[in-house]
């Protein structure tokens, strides 16, 4: 349902969207609500109402028109194949190593495609490279730690953890300088 004047509701989603863009390097969904400072803020300095906006389809025809002309007016560019393979290589030689925990990447992904003038990835999309960067790092990381270990210190390693197991999978009671180690 439309409010009554379309031109002012149609104003205020695109100004919205617009201020949205530029404070968040993303586009309001259906999903998540707008904070109400932006929409009255951007209501107030159009002269008209902030709650015309519950209506609007933020996934409509309109709203993809008014994310194209966005990107247009902040030099954006739309993410594509060749932005993933450099916005993984990013976070595995950048985020990663700085010990960025990856429920914080997000916000920082966020900033990478803001920096690089793109659009970035939906957000369900933009998780799942970000975990696979995770991953692809790890597996490096324990590969190259395993590599560089001597014989004797991954000997030591099996010793103790073949120890440990035994310690914690048997009915004897458990020695006190054992708990303390593991603590």
């Amino acid at each position: 349902r439309y409010p009554d004047n379309r031109y002012e509701y149609h104003k205020l989603a695109f100004a919205v969207m617009m201020k949205y863009f530029y404070i968040n390097t993303q586009y309001p969904s259906n999903e998540e609500p707008i904070p109400e400072t932006i929409t009255t803020i951007v209501a107030n300095q159009l002269g008209c109402s902030a709650g015309t906006l519950e209506y609007f389809d933020w996934t409509s025809k309109s709203a993809e028109r008014y994310r194209h002309e966005i990107r247009e007016f902040y030099s954006f560019k739309m993410a594509d194949e060749s932005d993933i393979a450099k916005f993984v290589q990013w976070l595995m030689i950048d985020l990663i190593p700085q010990g960025v925990p990856a429920h914080k990447a997000y916000d920082k992904a966020l900033y990478f495609f803001k920096i690089n003038k793109t659009e970035p990835f939906k957000k369900t999309k933009l998780e799942r490279y970000i975990r696979s960067a995770y991953q692809q790092f790890e597996t490096t990381f324990f590969a190259e730690m395993a590599k560089n270990l001597s014989n004797a210190s991954k000997s030591s390693i099996e010793q103790l953890l073949k120890n440990d197991n035994d310690i914690f999978n048997t009915n004897k009671p458990i020695r006190k300088e054992f708990v303390k180690l593991r603590h």
